[in-house]
């Protein structure tokens, strides 16, 4: 509590009428946020990539399909979209040709386009029993870091764009869900000071709703600084 920058986030809450509250320490933290509902966190980096590594064992303990759903639903769905596929090409040339050969020929093989989407499909659903939550989490940190690495360098490419917002709809909507259930509705700003932040566990937060400011303080010569929440930026302890 003698550190600088703890004094300054903490007058500076005071000072607009805020409640303190400090944690019995890092094993209890998040019981303690439960517990307070705050709307402003500050601590050391050290407890936001915690909640962000349970969040990633978590999601690396969940397969990303069951097994049975996904041999049965990879093979069902490419054996329909085989069969389609041939029928459907044999329908079209009917249509312009006037029912010609080709077109009969290729309306016959509906049964083989079904074998062969249903093969495709059942090795796609052995791939995707194969894999867990964890690598769709993964991928899109990377995607996240990437993303604001190209935004603070003042152009994002249409992919990483593209990427970026698929990562939003597949993974960080359900984390957000999570997020919620662990530090509770209220949360609105978190400030981390005392260590380096890894950029990865910044824009976690960040794709997540919360804004994670990188701060810094030396408690010798007095002097504090912090990323204002509307100009985040990577690997920055402010303006």
């Amino acid at each position: 509590l003698g550190h600088i920058f703890e004094r300054i986030v903490a007058y500076s809450l005071t000072a607009t009428g805020a409640s303190l509250a400090y944690p019995n320490g890092h094993k209890e933290f998040l019981d303690d946020v439960k517990q307070t509902q705050p709307t402003v966190l500050a601590a050391v980096p050290k407890l936001y990539n915690t909640i962000m590594e349970k969040a990633r064992d978590k999601a690396h303990a969940t397969p990303l399909v069951s097994k049975p759903a996904g041999y049965l639903g990879g093979a069902l769905v490419g054996a329909a979209g085989g069969a389609l596929a041939a029928g459907g090409a044999g329908l079209v040339s009917s249509v312009l040709n006037g029912g010609d050969i080709l077109g009969n020929f290729m309306s016959g093989l509906g049964p083989v386009g079904a074998a062969v989407g249903g093969a495709v499909g059942l090795g796609l659903g052995i791939y995707a029993a194969s894999k867990t939550q964890g690598d769709m989490f993964d991928w899109a940190l990377k995607t996240s870091e990437q993303y604001y690495t190209e935004r603070d360098s003042g152009s994002v490419s249409t992919t990483t764009g593209l990427k970026h917002g698929l990562a939003k709809k597949l993974v960080y909507k359900n984390s957000k869900k999570a997020m919620e259930k662990v530090l509770g509705k209220n949360v609105r700003a978190m400030i981390s000071g005392g260590a380096p932040l890894p950029d990865q566990t910044s824009v976690f937060f960040w794709d997540n709703g919360i804004q994670l400011s990188n701060g810094y303080g030396t408690s010798e010569m007095g002097v504090t600084n912090v990323n204002p929440l509307n100009k985040q930026k990577l690997g920055t302890v402010g303006p």
